[in-house]
């Protein structure tokens, strides 16, 4: 991927379209615009970028790095279930629960699930759009991917991912 793609698929995906103080308008629907999801990266091949983990802020519309280290291609790989297969990039979106559940209570879970999935979706559609392919993973390792990203596994945790690279 080109660092142009990359942004491209950030914005169809998870960029911020417009905020106020107590709610935001993403590029794929939200319960209530109650935004539980956050997208995070691993960068595997991507001109321009380091190889690692990031974070996507989605107001700045910025990459935050957080970490790399020479075992973090593997350990992303086993997280994922040997699924990385040489793509270009891995989006993880984890939930966090209690942005939902404030006001939806117990029909939150399903509203975040929905969520995630319009989330990779808008990413499946957009990587087509540059003529690359993705694919949506639900086979994962929770706790190792949980590890990898160096959330809690409790109050933030992996819900879905999509590998993303040249078909």
């Amino acid at each position: 991927l080109t660092f142009d793609q990359l942004s491209y698929l950030f914005y169809e995906t998870a960029r911020v379209f417009k905020y106020s103080k107590s709610i935001t308008f993403r590029a794929y629907p939200t319960g209530g615009a109650t935004a539980s999801l956050e997208t995070y990266v691993y960068i595997n091949k991507v001109e321009g970028l380091e190889k690692g983990m990031y974070r996507y802020l989605p107001i700045q519309g910025d990459l935050m790095f957080l970490y790399n280290n020479e075992t973090l291609e593997n350990d992303v790989n086993d997280a994922i279930k040997n699924q990385l297969r040489g793509g270009a990039a891995v989006f993880f979106w984890t939930a966090t629960p209690f942005r939902t559940e404030f006001k939806y209570s117990f029909t939150s879970h399903k509203m975040i699930a929905m969520e995630a999935g319009h989330a990779c979706q808008n990413l499946l559609l957009a990587s087509e759009a540059i003529d690359f392919g993705g694919v949506a993973i639900a086979a994962y390792s929770q706790e190792l991917c949980d590890k990898v990203l160096k959330v809690d596994g409790e109050n933030e945790f992996v819900v879905y991912l999509s590998v993303v690279g040249k078909k």
